[in-house]
């Protein structure tokens, strides 16, 4: 309104200056003119800084978030409503191998984004109709040939008149986090496989079924290992397969080697300490690779993590773990494996003293047959099943005849000699189906089904004749050994454990007695 008043007062003057004739008024006239022209450059003139000072402020502030874009690492890109890019950020051009200005007005397939470029298309057009916002993880592969894992976060861009302009959105980097995760996650199942370990060694048969649980935990947690051994070291030095899988059974069963060609002594040249990666067996071909495979056709080992078991600081065995790809394995997997390696060692030594313990608890150290405690223990089973299904046995006690005047002569080392040249020839007499254990010191106890006493008083009495026939020799002296026995028949002389002991144990120094008197005479 101001300008049209200050543009009809302007003409009204040159109305004036031109209708006049007096030179006076042309002079106010002009002057007036000019004031307001000049007025009006000034006004000009301050609108014109006042917007070069705006774009200055324009152009720093823009400046400032271009700075702040590029600064950011992760790639930031936007797009208008066809799909074209129309500004990225540094990162965004990193990632894709391309300067800007070969980003800028092109679409995804005209940048050759690949596979990935018809699932960022649909991605795009269901933004573009929701209007809203997307946020998912993708693989995808930079420039420089390395593989991510990103987080990709798009919005729809809406103008205020309600129309989609495009969208602008940010790829996160999440490989870290990822491989952080996963290795979290191969801990707690590495940690979670020697749990289960530690608690089957109680319930374990033998070391074979251990060595078999130890390998299937193994190769589940080695991400690509695909077959498996347990090797085991004898004192001729040579590795036997105790456990495999993906191995033919019985080739695995007859498959033996030097330990001095084995892969592990050839790498470290006889140093075997810890785990190692073996990513290219076909170059080590010239040291005779044995195929031991279910199948000729489908399977054949390039790469492998072997792990030597130290038991008492000894080279007890070795763990291998297979694979049928070259550079299959990584520092992540021999790291797990180099942790297993170390459980596999506590889980083996605790079985072994388990073993140990067990076997001292039921057996008599010296002679290998059972003690007097477990034999009383299974001696109660069988002599309940035999009430209950009215069987009959015998029970016989043993006495070693003159084994004090062996140890004052040999001392104790002959004494133990007497008796397992003893215990030796009646095992030989002792069917799977018997039981047999040393009832202390010098005296043996024995349970027997399916025959008779006359029977087993022929058999003891061939055997006495047996031990005389061949003397032992301890030190360059020949001995005899001899012994004293006594039966007593269940149920027909005794019907309790007691009653069965005290009757054998008569019988026995009676027949003692009679072999004194034979001496004597």
């Amino acid at each position: 309104m101001r300008e049209k008043i200050k543009f009809l007062l302007l003409f009204a003057i040159c109305i004036f200056i031109l209708s006049t004739k007096n030179e006076y008024a042309i002079a106010i006239g002009f002057i007036g003119v000019i004031s307001l022209l000049i007025f009006k450059i000034f006004k000009i003139r301050r609108a014109q800084d006042a917007l070069q000072k705006s774009e200055e402020n324009l152009r720093k502030n823009y400046d400032f978030v271009r700075i702040l874009l590029n600064t950011i690492p992760n790639p930031i890109f936007s797009k208008n409503a066809e799909g074209k890019y129309i500004d990225c950020n540094i990162a965004f051009e990193q990632y894709l191998g391309l300067h800007k200005e070969q980003i800028i007005n092109k679409t995804v397939y005209e940048i050759n984004q690949g596979k990935l470029a018809e699932t960022y298309h649909k991605a795009d057009i269901e933004l573009v109709e929701q209007r809203g916002k997307q946020t998912y993880e993708s693989k995808v592969r930079y420039a420089d040939g390395t593989e991510h894992d990103v987080l990709i976060s798009k919005a729809a861009l809406i103008s205020k008149e309600n129309r989609v302009e495009g969208l602008v959105g940010i790829m996160l980097d999440i490989t870290e986090r990822k491989m952080f995760e996963k290795r979290i996650s191969r801990l707690l199942h590495l940690n979670q496989a020697m749990l289960e370990v530690s608690q089957s060694i109680i319930y374990t048969k033998n070391m074979n079924e251990l060595f078999e649980l130890i390998l299937e935990k193994a190769i589940g947690i080695i991400e690509n290992a695909k077959f498996g051994s347990v090797l085991i070291l004898g004192e001729d030095r040579m590795l036997r397969i105790l456990a495999s899988k993906g191995y033919d059974i019985e080739s695995a069963k007859n498959f033996s080697i030097p330990l001095e060609q084995s892969f592990q002594w050839l790498i470290t040249k006889g140093h075997i300490e810890k785990t190692i990666v073996i990513n290219n067996i076909d170059e080590l071909q010239e040291n005779s690779v044995v195929d031991i495979s279910k199948s000729k056709d489908s399977w054949d080992i390039k790469s492998c993590i072997s792990s030597p078991i130290m038991i008492e600081n000894k080279l007890y065995g070795m763990v291998n773990v297979d694979s049928n790809y070259t550079n299959a394995f990584n520092e992540e997997d021999l790291g797990s494996m180099e942790h297993l390696r170390s459980q596999i060692e506590i889980a083996i030594s605790k079985h072994k003293l388990y073993e140990e313990t067990i076997y001292l608890s039921r057996y008599d150290k010296l002679t290998n047959i059972y003690n007097r405690r477990y034999f009383e223990e299974l001696f109660e089973l069988h002599f309940n099943k035999a009430i209950r299904c009215n069987e009959q046995f015998q029970l016989a006690i043993f006495d070693l005849n003159g084994l004090k005047v062996i140890n004052d002569t040999y001392g104790h080392l002959g004494g133990d000699m007497y008796i397992k040249t003893f215990t030796d020839n009646l095992s030989k007499n002792i069917r799977s189906s018997d039981i047999l254990a040393r009832y202390g010191g010098d005296e043996f106890i024995a349970a027997f089904w399916g025959i008779d006493s006359k029977e087993l008083v022929v058999k003891f009495e061939k055997m006495i004749e047996t031990l005389r026939n061949n003397p032992f020799i301890f030190e360059g002296n020949e001995i005899t050994c001899s012994f004293s026995y006594g039966i007593v028949s269940f149920p027909q002389e005794a019907q309790s454990y007691n009653q069965l002991v005290k009757v054998a144990d008569n019988r026995m120094y009676e027949y003692k007695r009679t072999l004194k008197k034979k001496h004597k005479s």
